[in-house]
């Protein structure tokens, strides 16, 4: 007869020098159903996200290729008039037909007030002005939002720049919500031939369709021409290194290469090398930074980067560190995720050791090591996994960050190229949209001459929120649909579900992967040589239930158990031997420690179930639950206790106790 009465889980670390006997659990597969499913509204992928001002515009006379518009300030700077057919002849063309240079000035007789586009150099720049002759002052390019969302205004890396006029000149950008007044989010004021330093950065601003953004040069100045060239792209919500670096504008977007400075701060690396035969890198001193293993003229040519890696390469002379930095766009809940073949050491040189860290501004949230080339990191691996789910605010660093050791002789380059998803939770669980699912699970990463980088690619999924586990790839928002195995890009949403419950707690929590029904004993296994009961000898069983996630399929040969005498070392396993099933169907597991001798009564043992299975889409994961903590002692302690146990049990436990006086 076995007793199943539960134990308060206890957290606590708490050694003991006891290494008991195991027994082979039984456990057996039923498909239940999968509590946590979110619901979340799809997005249309195929909807256009991003609008290039000097992309689209076309004519003054066609009143500009929707969303844009140009306008002129009032002034008073607080009131703007639109360009429009009725309009549109009071001001004069310089070149109406010219696809390199189409502007206009608010002004024909000083030709002042320039609002359009032109080509400098060979590139094409957009450009706002201001006329103080006339009452018409400021121009302005207008863009107004088509649907609501988060979007990313930015301009060229030498942007706001003064190139014309005298005096200073003032840029701005306002924005207009719906009927509500213009309110301005930024403003500097321009020297000629001035860049402001730190001035350039993504400026992130929350639409609802209809409403406007104003890029614009102000009135009351000297006549003045300013180069800004406004691009929206509205955030997916999805942030791949490899996709999302600019390289060609080293502070353009959400990520960014950055270098330790000795007062351990970051500095953003902003050298590029252009040559034929140069990589999509950023550097400093010479042979150090990061960005793409590719050369420029590979990544440009290229109609995806699926099968390219991000690098870092550190410098090993100054013990400080080189990062891949994302900046947060908007405050919320983000996962860290990499291909599964990465962190990946390309060369090892002398084998010193490298330190590879997840950093959240200046906080250290977990770190590994990779110590000889050629190999992954499982320590980094584990680190993101088990810490890679971060509340952010707006404008927090996520940094990932190499520190090579000291006394190398070359340069040693790691392979990494990390995603960050918003998730989204629900009262039920969490979701993430990816962008670009060849992050997790495209093509093997490919060198420059199309050899394979690192061991093969397989499935994989980002690191799921505390408390959850990944349950599939879906193709849409509202997770019903599970994606193809064979589906190596285009949009997906990963599937969190509650990965463990405790229904022996005080306060007993239901559902998930893994349902710990608590700790129990065997009563009268053992027997003394006169057939009495013997107490000095007693089995110790932790029990779970086990439900894997709706279309899954369960993976017995990796499921299993940690287990440790600390609750801070759990370093031994058990994988499951046997399969069974009870009266209702569930998936049952039993981890029995045998032979407990009365010495040991009052030492703990800690387990952590591991539940292995194979979502709907093809991949592998594993569920593990929290460590519970219990003793022979404690179980009966609690028999006695109970209300429900029947006589038999409880003079067991009784005698269990008894026998720790003796």
């Amino acid at each position: 007869m076995v007793s199943r009465l539960g134990l308060r889980k206890v957290m606590a670390v708490i050694a003991t020098g006891a290494a008991f006997a195991m027994i082979a659990p039984t456990m057996a597969v039923a498909q239940q159903t999968t509590p946590g499913d979110t619901t979340v509204v799809a997005d249309d992928a195929a909807e256009r996200t991003t609008w290039s001002w000097v992309d689209d515009f076309t004519s003054f006379e066609a009143s500009v290729t929707a969303p844009w518009g140009v306008s002129w300030a009032n002034s008073t700077d607080t009131q703007y008039n639109p360009f429009n057919a009725g309009n549109i002849g009071n001001f004069t063309n310089q070149s109406a037909n010219d696809p390199a240079n189409r502007y206009w000035f608010t002004n024909g007789g000083t030709k002042t007030g320039t609002i359009g586009y032109q080509t400098v150099d060979g590139v094409k720049r957009g450009v706002v002005g201001a006329n103080s002759v006339s009452t018409h002052n400021g121009g302005a390019i207008v863009w107004t939002a088509p649907k609501a969302g988060t979007v990313a205004l930015t301009l060229k890396s030498d942007e706001p720049r003064r190139v014309a006029g005298s005096g200073n000149a003032t840029f701005r950008i306002l924005v207009k919500h719906g009927t509500a007044a213009l309110t301005t989010i930024a403003e500097v004021a321009l020297n000629n031939g001035e860049t402001p330093a730190g001035w350039n950065v993504p400026r992130i601003i929350e639409v609802q369709a209809g409403d406007q953004v104003y890029v614009a040069a102000a009135s009351g100045i000297a006549q003045s021409t300013i180069y800004a060239t406004p691009t929206f792209t509205y955030e997916s919500g999805s942030y791949s290194f490899v996709d999302g670096l600019d390289i060609d504008n080293p502070t353009a977007g959400s990520w960014t290469v950055e270098r330790e400075t000795a007062t351990n701060t970051w500095q953003t690396v902003t050298t590029k090398k252009t040559g034929t035969d140069d990589y999509g890198i950023f550097f400093y001193d010479t042979w150090f930074g990061g960005g793409i293993d590719r050369k420029r003229t590979s990544i440009t040519a290229a109609a995806s980067r699926d099968t390219m890696a991000g690098t870092i390469i550190d410098n090993w002379n100054d013990n400080l560190g080189t990062a891949l930095t994302w900046t947060a766009p908007t405050a919320g809940k983000i996962t860290v995720g990499m291909r599964s073949n990465e962190p990946y050491r390309a060369a090892s040189n002398n084998g010193t050791a490298i330190t590879l860290k997840l950093m959240k501004n200046d906080e250290v949230v977990c770190e590994g090591t990779i110590a000889s080339g050629a190999t992954q990191s499982a320590d980094f691996t584990n680190c993101v996994d088990g810490k890679g789910v971060l509340d952010v605010a707006a404008n927090d660093k996520v940094r990932i960050v190499s520190q090579a050791g000291s006394g190398q002789n070359n340069a040693s380059a790691l392979h990494v190229s990390p995603i960050v998803s918003y998730v989204t939770q629900s009262t039920e669980g969490y979701t993430a949209k990816v962008a670009n699912v060849a992050d997790y699970r495209g093509d093997q990463a490919v060198n420059e001459s199309g050899a394979q980088v690192g061991p093969a690619t397989k499935l994989t999924a980002p690191a799921a929120p505390e408390g959850y586990a990944f349950a599939g790839w879906y193709t849409d928002g509202t997770l019903t649909t599970p994606l193809a195995t064979t589906a190596k890009t285009g949009t997906a949403y990963a599937k969190f579900v509650k990965a463990y419950s405790d229904a022996s707690d005080e306060n007993p929590t239901a559902g998930g992967i893994v349902q710990y029904q608590g700790g129990s004993l065997n009563v009268d296994k053992y027997k003394t040589s006169d057939g009495d009961v013997d107490y000095a000898k007693s089995d110790l069983r932790f029990g779970y239930i086990t439900e894997v996630p709706t279309g899954a399929t369960y993976d017995q040969p990796r499921s299993g158990w940690l287990y440790g005498t600390a609750a801070d070392a759990v370093n031994h396993s058990a994988t499951v031997d046997a399969t069974k099933t009870d009266d209702q169907g569930h998936l049952i597991t039993n981890l029995v420690f045998t032979g407990v001798s009365k010495s040991n009564y009052n030492r703990r043992v800690y387990v952590a179930a591991r539940v292995a299975y194979t979502t709907a889409d093809g991949t592998e994961t594993i569920a593990v639950g929290e460590i519970d903590g219990r003793s022979v002692q404690e179980v009966a302690t609690k028999i006695v206790a109970s209300n429900s146990a029947t006589q038999e049990e409880k003079s067991y436990a009784q005698g269990i106790l008894n026998a720790l006086q003796q």
